[in-house]
């Protein structure tokens, strides 16, 4: 009889084999032997043979959990999570509010689930697969719950999710979004920083004037002129 065996470093060389873990829906956190291993969906490619409880948890859903053998031949788990009644309604409502991210101000759907999560402002956004090749759609959108405006919204659209780019992409637009938001609020009101707006070249194609960009800033001597004018600073050296 053949079959594959992978020798773990350890003094005990331990067989291992590969265990793929799924979850409808996915984004679930996967427990082994009580222990952490990430998210659905998961390869864990090394998992020690023998036996061992697999959970699956995911907010609003049931948990779901199972004993497992693992061989070196490899094995594969499919996990349906059942939603509570609440999480189901919740659910519902979070579908209708998708529907609000492009617009320029925020339906009843989007108010409504800002005031069930007690936030007065929100990112939200939608991901969507554009066609069969896997191209993805990521929009989110910054709303101020109290008026219902729409703060600031960004859409990119990228190939897959390899090597965690969606991640990368969520992360980054989030943080574009945010910063361009709070930077146009602050540029709206007063400032008391005399270097507000300043690029800090304005004065690299003019002459040096001793830190004045004009010559009628001179400090001026008692006869009215400037007592370093023409002196260049090295005659004494």
């Amino acid at each position: 009889m053949a079959f594959r065996t992978q020798v773990a470093s350890s003094s005990t060389n331990a067989l291992r084999g590969k265990v793929q873990i799924k979850s409808k829906p996915p984004g679930a956190r996967v427990f082994v032997d009580n222990e952490r291993m990430g998210y659905t969906p998961l390869t864990l490619d090394a998992l020690a043979q023998g036996k061992h409880v697999v959970r699956v948890e995911r907010p609003g859903h049931a948990v779901w959990s199972d004993i497992i053998e693992v061989s070196p031949d490899g094995m594969e788990l499919d996990a349906e999570l059942i939603p509570s009644d609440d999480y189901r309604s919740y659910d519902e409502q979070l579908t209708r509010a998708a529907g609000d991210v492009g617009k320029a101000k925020a339906g009843a759907s989007l108010i409504g689930v800002g005031k069930q999560l007690g936030v007065d402002r929100a990112l939200t956004g939608t991901l969507k697969e554009l066609d069969e090749n896997s191209t993805l759609e990521l929009a989110v959108g910054y709303f101020d719950f109290s008026s219902g405006r729409r703060l600031g919204y960004k859409r990119i659209t990228f190939q897959e999710n390899e090597f965690g780019e969606l991640r990368n992409e969520v992360t980054r637009l989030v943080n574009t979004l945010l910063n361009s938001v709070e930077a146009g609020s602050e540029r709206e009101g007063k400032t008391s920083d005399p270097l507000d707006g300043k690029s800090g070249m304005e004065g690299w194609n003019a002459d040096d004037v001793g830190g004045k960009s004009t010559a009628t800033q001179k400090k001026k001597g008692k006869d009215g002129k400037d007592p370093l004018d023409t002196v260049n600073g090295t005659e004494g050296w």
